[in-house]
């Protein structure tokens, strides 16, 4: 039995992570044991948790684990995006508008907005009309977010953006094209360069 609609509990999700980084646990943490309270010696889960603190793929509150908890789909998100980047080396930047397209977006948690906006840019998560971040993963989204977090997925395209730009009396408007192309529509008066300029630049172009 799979259980697809079964909710993945965040020891689970490490342990799999672990065994896809091919850690073998004996020579990894020959003693299988922990320090952390709410943590057995022993399970078959202890060493995949002290490999994912050691490499700062998985957070604690309060000095509680919760191994057994299920994890959200906003904390899978993290899990993969810290896996990702900490592990893998992974560049997880991403641009955040995309979570816009998501009527539930503003019910993220604000430490996961980044993680979120990486796993939509990236195809893991957001094929349907909702994120549900506070959720619990099921095992069947746990496997497709996996998979497509190491497989690849279809990236979302990069969106189509248009700034208006303070400049006093007149217009301008600056627009960033999903190929990377940018175009300045009317710069206004003379005495708003570097107003245009600086906004320009701050958006991580050359003006």
């Amino acid at each position: 039995r799979f259980g697809p609609d079964d909710s993945v509990t965040r020891a689970q999700v490490v342990v799999m992570l672990m065994r896809a980084e091919k850690v073998a646990e004996p020579p990894f943490f020959p003693d299988n044991d922990t320090s952390w309270t709410d943590v057995a010696d022993g399970e078959y889960y202890t060493a995949a948790l002290n490999w994912a603190f050691a490499n700062d793929v998985l957070s604690k509150e309060n000095s509680e684990v919760r191994p057994n908890d299920p994890i959200t789909r906003e904390e899978l998100c993290a899990v993969l995006s810290n896996y990702g980047s900490r592990v893998l080396g992974r560049d997880v930047s991403s641009d955040e508008d995309r979570l816009g397209r998501y009527a539930d977006a503003g019910s993220l948690s604000e430490w996961a907005r980044s993680v979120a906006s990486y796993c939509v840019e990236q195809g893991i998560i957001g094929g349907a009309s909702e994120l549900n971040p506070a959720g619990s993963a099921t095992r069947a989204e746990t496997a497709k977010m996996v998979l497509a977090f190491f497989d690849g997925d279809t990236p979302q395209a990069p969106l189509y953006k248009s700034h208006s730009i303070a400049v006093g009396q007149g217009d301008a408007t600056f627009v960033e094209l999903p190929d990377g192309r940018t175009m300045l529509i009317d710069a206004g008066p003379a005495d708003a360069a570097d107003a245009v300029v600086g906004f320009i630049e701050e958006r991580g172009h050359d003006a």
